[in-house]
C-alpha cells in the first residue's frame, strides 16, 4: 500500500468585484490542486477597470483548509470616490448622465430644483461628478448647482408632496429610459432613492404630482414615484379626483 499517495487539496475560490457597487465581475475561479503544491493567482483584465485591493493571498501552498481571495476593482479613471449627504439646488438646466463620462440621458434637470446626492466620485480629468440616483450622474461646474448638508437648505415646496399639485388618476405605461438599464424610483418626488425598475417594463400609474417648478411625476403602484418623462403612455390618463390645489 503506497502512503504517499497524493490527497487533493480544497478547492480555493477567487471572486472579482466592483469596489463601488458590489457588482460581480465575472464567475468565481476555482482552483484545484494537491496538497502541498504551489500556487499563485493571476489578476484577469476587465475592461475600464484596475486591480485597487484584494484580501486573502495571490499566492501559497494548497492544504486540507478552506481558502478564498477577493479581487476588487475599480474603474480605471475614478481616482476618489466617497460617500456623501448632500442636496444639489440646480442654478441652471442641467444635463444628467448614466455614469461619469458616459451617455447624456434625456433627463434635464430644470434650474430650481433640488436633488439629493449620495455619492462623489473624482476622475484623473480633475472632474467631480455626483450621483442623484442609481444610473443618473452629474458633472460639477461652477454656477451650475449649489451643494448643501442639510434638507433645512431645501425650498420646501420642493420636498412637501401637500405643497405640490396631486391628483388620484388611473393609466398604464411602459418605462421608456435606456436600453439594458434600470430606472431609480423614489419614496417621493426628490426624495430618498428606494429600488429601480427595469427599462421597457410595464407599470401602472395610480397618481400624479406637478411641482411648483412644474415637473410632473408619476407614482407607480407597488413602486414609487419616477419622472414623468420616462414612461411612454399605453392609455389615456383617467382623473380619479384632486387632491391638490
Amino acid at each position: 500500500m503506497n502512503n504517499n499517495k497524493s490527497i487533493e487539496a480544497v478547492p480555493i475560490w477567487i471572486y472579482y468585484t466592483d469596489i463601488d457597487t458590489g457588482k460581480s465581475l465575472a464567475s468565481p475561479t476555482i482552483l484545484r490542486g494537491i496538497i502541498g503544491d504551489k500556487y499563485d493567482i493571476e489578476v484577469p483584465r476587465f475592461d475600464r477597470y484596475r486591480l485597487l485591493k484584494h484580501t486573502g493571498e495571490m499566492n501559497g501552498i494548497f492544504s486540507d483548509k478552506q481558502q478564498e481571495t477577493h479581487l476588487y476593482f475599480r474603474i480605471h479613471n475614478w481616482t476618489e470616490v466617497d460617500e456623501v449627504q448632500l442636496y444639489a439646488t440646480i442654478c441652471e438646466d442641467l444635463p444628467t448622465y448614466d455614469s461619469p463620462n458616459g451617455n447624456k440621458l434625456k433627463l434635464e434637470l430644470p434650474t430650481g430644483t433640488v436633488w439629493r446626492t449620495f455619492l462623489r466620485v473624482s476622475t484623473s480629468d480633475g472632474q467631480f461628478w455626483y450621483k442623484i440616483g442609481i444610473n443618473q450622474w452629474i458633472l460639477y461646474k461652477p454656477h451650475a448647482f449649489n451643494l448643501n448638508d442639510s434638507s433645512k437648505h431645501l425650498n420646501n415646496s420642493l420636498v412637501n408632496n401637500n405643497d405640490m399639485n396631486s391628483r388620484s388618476i388611473d393609466a398604464h405605461g411602459v418605462i421608456d429610459f435606456a436600453n439594458d438599464k434600470s430606472l431609480t424610483y423614489y419614496a417621493r418626488p426628490y426624495g430618498k432613492a428606494i429600488g429601480k425598475v427595469k427599462n421597457n417594463t410595464s407599470v401602472t400609474i395610480d397618481g400624479q404630482i406637478t411641482d411648483q417648478a412644474g415637473i410632473v411625476w408619476f407614482h407607480i403602484k407597488d413602486l414609487g414615484f419616477i419622472n414623468a418623462m420616462y414612461v411612454s403612455l399605453t392609455s389615456p390618463i383617467n382623473v380619479n379626483n384632486i387632491k391638490g390645489k
